[in-house]
């Protein structure tokens, strides 16, 4: 077999490897994506969807209430609240320096914004990001 033969079987052999790994991975992917998410930490999509409402238990204070809301199994802290007197389900943030709500979570809330109101931006663990600096009348759980 002469030396050009041989470098063109060699890369059929190479390009069917990678063929055969990508159809395995797409015929696998919901177990390499479970797998990924067990190694990283990260809440599984069916324990999300397995996150249950827990009631926040309110105890008396001297200056109004207290309110203990339990961590769900993945570790985050959810609560339906009322941001202006519509009722909004959040993750809270304990290290939050802002309230931040997604746009369909502030039109909920009954804020409605235009283009022209994003004047704001960000840094988040994705990137730089556009906001709008509003005041919220009153935020509760």
């Amino acid at each position: 077999m002469n030396p050009g033969t041989r470098e063109l079987l060699r890369e059929a052999v190479s390009w069917g490897v990678v063929a055969i790994i990508g159809v395995a991975a797409l015929l696998h992917f919901d177990t390499l994506k479970t797998g990924a998410e067990q190694m990283l930490g990260l809440p599984t999509s069916t324990e999300i969807a397995a996150v249950q409402r827990v009631p926040a238990s309110t105890k008396p204070a001297r200056l109004g209430s207290v309110v203990e809301i339990q961590a769900a199994d993945n570790g985050h802290f959810n609560a339906a609240v009322e941001i202006n007197g519509r009722t909004v389900d959040v993750m809270i943030d304990t290290g939050a320096t802002m309230v931040a709500l997604s746009y369909e979570d502030a039109e909920r809330a009954g804020l409605l914004l235009n283009d022209s109101d994003f004047t704001s931006a960000v840094s988040t663990a994705n990137g730089m990001a556009r906001v709008a600096p509003v005041t919220l009348d009153r935020v509760s759980i």
